[in-house]
């Protein structure tokens, strides 16, 4: 059953007004929801049922026992305390008559008690995504969003930390995870990746790399089922950027959770670093050389 009709019929049993949140809200706003921690620390608190319906209350006295929801009462990450001029631009969306949604962006921040922080980035670039259905925001919404709420809340610090490794206009959740783990490489050259950078392989086509060092000429892509149906083959399009004189390197799901894969990948892009600072420095050396004769 769809979490509308769901939170629709929940309603008309309660006959109260409603405001669904976080997993309840992402997926009516048809947002892809990140995996939660409790899923891989099953010690983690607090916990977040993802079977159940979730829904905002006013203050914690007003939380009820409900087999089918779970309460939640997000007094510093709210409107509530906000000032009155900032209020307004984030006040819960309405679905339908007594049914409302806690507001994307403050959803994100209230999400960050049940991710860690490299999820908490995954879903921030969800609403920045090229492809969003119905909300898309920039990373400027998010910084006016930490500085509409108090200085002090829980994860406020992981909330502005993945401030500074969000991206917009990315396509998957898997992209950004892998953009994530490249960071956390610690290679200088990854610290700097750009995301959906255009390169025009012939006067009438361009292409647009999940990621890539421009400066080196090196592209790095997520493959999976979403860009194997939006490219007719990796082959196709490496032998295009190759006859450019870039070098595209893919990973997929399996590559990502195989260390010994993973390793192997990242080996092999230090050495693409290494051989393209290399052409770079003999091409740079033959175009300074002093003419003879």
């Amino acid at each position: 059953m769809r979490e509308e009709d769901r939170l629709r019929r929940f309603h008309e049993r309660r006959r109260s007004a409603t405001e669904c949140c976080l997993t309840t809200a992402l997926r009516i706003a048809m947002i892809e929801v990140p995996i939660l921690l409790n899923t891989v620390e099953p010690d983690h608190l607090p916990r977040l049922d993802d079977q159940r319906l979730h829904l905002a209350v006013p203050a914690k006295g007003n939380r009820s026992r409900c087999k089918d929801a779970q309460y939640h009462s997000f007094q510093r990450i709210s409107t509530a305390s906000m000032s009155d001029e900032r209020r307004d631009a984030y006040a819960p969306i309405k679905i339908c008559p007594d049914i409302t949604m806690t507001h994307p962006l403050l959803t994100w921040a209230q999400m960050a008690a049940y991710l860690n922080g490299g999820e908490l980035i995954v879903l921030a670039d969800s609403l920045m995504r090229r492809n969003a259905v119905q909300y898309r925001y920039g990373i400027q919404d998010f910084a006016d969003l930490l500085d509409a709420l108090p200085q002090k809340f829980r994860r406020r610090e992981t909330c502005e930390k993945a401030l500074l490794y969000m991206r917009e206009n990315t396509d998957s959740s898997m992209e950004s995870r892998m953009r994530i783990k490249l960071i956390n490489t610690k290679m200088p050259e990854l610290q700097g990746l750009v995301v959906n950078h255009p390169v025009a392989i012939s006067e009438s086509k361009t292409v647009y790399l999940d990621m890539a060092i421009p400066k080196l000429r090196i592209g790095i892509e997520y493959s999976g089922r979403h860009h194997a149906e939006q490219w007719e083959s990796d082959e196709e399009r490496r032998t295009a950027l190759t006859a450019i004189n870039w070098r595209n390197f893919t990973a997929n799901a399996e590559t990502m959770n195989d260390e010994t894969k993973w390793s192997t990948f990242v080996t092999q892009l230090r050495l693409a670093f290494l051989e393209q600072q290399r052409t770079d420095g003999q091409t740079a050396v033959s175009k300074d050389a002093v003419p003879r004769g």
